[in-house]
């Protein structure tokens, strides 16, 4: 079922970063919601290398011209494991920094780029983790979907 999800992708505002294959992006996920909330992490901002798989898309402030972002494809693991999920407080943020990965070739010192995070919520509970059965986490079992959408960050190469 796909609704309006209680989560906010926040980007920072303006960061400054040197300039290397690895830039770092600080991120946060804020759940506006009165409960708490469980999300499986695949996919989104919150899963370990997430800077690598397709989720932050790079654009020049200035031609506004996509960035190449280098990315993998991930084998899943089926059913997701216990430590994919996480929980988020009601009205909690959790930070978070992922690093993009582009070819230094791509991206000019004293340049701004764009950034903005996109994707796609697979499987979101409206209540703690624990209480979540085992049966709800393998096939995402009373689970809300839908997509998710950043403001935009402004990255300064120096």
């Amino acid at each position: 079922m796909e609704t309006t999800i209680a989560l906010q992708v926040l980007l920072a505002p303006h960061q400054t970063v040197p300039l290397t294959s690895s830039l770092p992006i600080e991120i946060s996920i804020h759940n506006a919601a009165s409960t708490p909330v469980t999300i499986l992490d695949r996919n989104t901002p919150l899963e370990p290398g997430a800077g690598h798989l397709g989720v932050l898309k790079l654009h020049d402030a200035q031609t506004h011209e996509e960035v190449p972002i280098s990315t993998i494809s991930a084998s899943r693991v089926r059913p997701p494991l216990l430590n994919e999920y996480i929980e988020i407080p009601s009205d909690a943020t959790v930070k978070k920094t992922l690093e993009l990965r582009v070819d230094e070739k791509d991206i000019q010192a004293g340049r701004e780029y764009m950034v903005r995070a996109e994707g796609y919520w697979s499987a979101v509970w409206y209540t703690a983790l624990g209480d979540i059965t085992e049966e709800q986490r393998d096939h995402s079992l009373n689970a809300t979907t839908g997509e998710f959408l950043s403001n935009v960050g402004r990255v300064k190469v120096e």
